[in-house]
């Protein structure tokens, strides 16, 4: 994985990060990722103020970057049209993912998706080359529909995928965090995924 680029951060990350007292995992993230971008639906989306506390302090200290499509200050018309044509296709992409599950007899997800939605839509305009999540339908999206970024002197790039295990891997193999602090954390909040991490290491 790529560590050293930008990434959209989904809240289900976010959550679990700033939920886990015993270390500062939203660090770690800053750390982590050469800039960290948050996405206006994905803030409006941390329903305990705690939380929606912390993240806004990292983007009002200017160590994160808050993207809010509808601020005419960050896109313009011509922009925002474009964005907006981006996130219809992700959403109609995530549609035919549930069509593809439904025929193989996978479960289907209930649940709305628009913050990883509109991160997809914003990282294609942006060329922010991460999305940082945990919802692992997010990198079947990315590699059934070939998503790709622009990346200057350099032929397009797939869209990345880093879910927390990916995340905690990375802190680990850059000294961000201990092996021993990292995989309490994953342990804590995502115990079944334990065993991937370890795999990996």
């Amino acid at each position: 994985m790529k560590t050293d680029n930008a990434a959209f951060i989904d809240a289900n990350v976010l959550i679990e990060a700033a939920a886990y007292s015993q270390e500062n995992v939203l660090e770690w993230l800053s750390n982590l990722y050469e800039a960290v971008y948050i996405h206006q639906q994905v803030l409006e989306e941390l329903q305990l103020s705690s939380v929606r506390k912390r993240v806004k302090t990292y983007i009002s200290q200017g160590k994160w970057k808050l993207f809010d499509p509808e601020d005419e200050a960050v896109l313009s018309d011509a922009d925002y049209a474009v964005y907006d044509s981006y996130v219809k296709d992700i959403r109609e992409a995530f549609r035919r993912l549930d069509r593809k599950k439904e025929a193989e007899g996978r479960r289907i997800k209930h649940t709305n998706d628009l913050g990883e939605m509109h991160c997809i839509a914003a990282a294609l305009l942006l060329n922010v080359g991460i999305i940082c999540s945990n919802d692992y339908d997010i990198g079947e999206v990315v590699v059934d529909e070939h998503l790709t970024i622009h990346v200057p002197n350099e032929e397009e790039m797939p869209l990345q995928h880093d879910t927390l295990v990916d995340v905690c891997y990375a802190v680990i193999c850059r000294e961000i965090g201990s092996k021993s602090s990292v995989r309490k954390f994953l342990k804590t909040v995502r115990s079944s995924r334990i065993s991937d991490l370890d795999a990996r290491l």
